[in-house]
């Protein structure tokens, strides 16, 4: 199977977790197949998977079923299909508590700030160099990193849900122009979102 780009969403893949803050990597992966009418229903390299063409390119949207702090097993294994790594390559989409909900980010490298599944990818792959979406969760009013890690595992109130449901879908075109075009004018086309957002 020819892949030009994988696509992978980070999150937990009990039901329990399905609906967290912490999932919406998940989320935006589901969100992006249903925009192009394809199905998770195939199993690789401890993932469940789909593939979809857009223009002249192969892409392979990956959920793995690792848990959030072992993403790296699924995330490598899939690196080592389509042979290189990249920020052409591999965008990995995940919840990040230092952006307020409403702010999201495309980044080719850099630290894993904390986050458990970015640093299994990293440790795994042996590199930064992949492009990663920074999905804003914010962060709950405490300290303690225990009551931060249950807020962000807990349900989302129906409320909630359906505004980050609403949220992804408005900027699902940002996807499709990096998977075109790249981060650079991925980003521009975010910009353009958000700004018309909050008129």
């Amino acid at each position: 199977m020819n892949v030009d780009l994988l696509i992978v969403g980070l999150g937990n893949p009990e039901p329990r977790y399905f609906t967290s803050r912490h999932n919406i990597g998940f989320m935006v992966v589901d969100l992006v197949a249903k925009s192009k009418r394809a199905e998770f229903k195939d199993k690789r390299y401890d993932s469940i998977f789909t593939v979809f063409k857009l223009a002249d390119k192969s892409v392979c949207l990956v959920k793995p079923l690792t848990y959030m702090n072992r993403s790296g097993i699924s995330v490598a294994r899939w690196v080592k299909h389509i042979g290189e790594v990249s920020c052409n390559t591999l965008l990995v989409v995940h919840d990040e508590i230092d952006f307020p909900f409403g702010k999201v980010r495309f980044k080719c490298g850099g630290g894993h700030g904390g986050h458990k599944g970015l640093m299994s990818i990293m440790e795994s792959i042996g590199t930064d160099n992949f492009a990663r979406l920074r999905m804003g969760v914010g962060r709950p009013e405490v300290r303690d990193r225990d009551l931060i890690v249950e807020w962000l595992l807990k349900p989302m109130d129906k409320e909630d849900l359906e505004t980050y449901f609403d949220f992804i879908v408005k900027i699902l075109p940002s996807i499709d122009t990096f998977i075109q075009y790249g981060i650079d004018r991925a980003n521009n086309e975010l910009a353009n979102i958000l700004r018309d957002r909050k008129l």
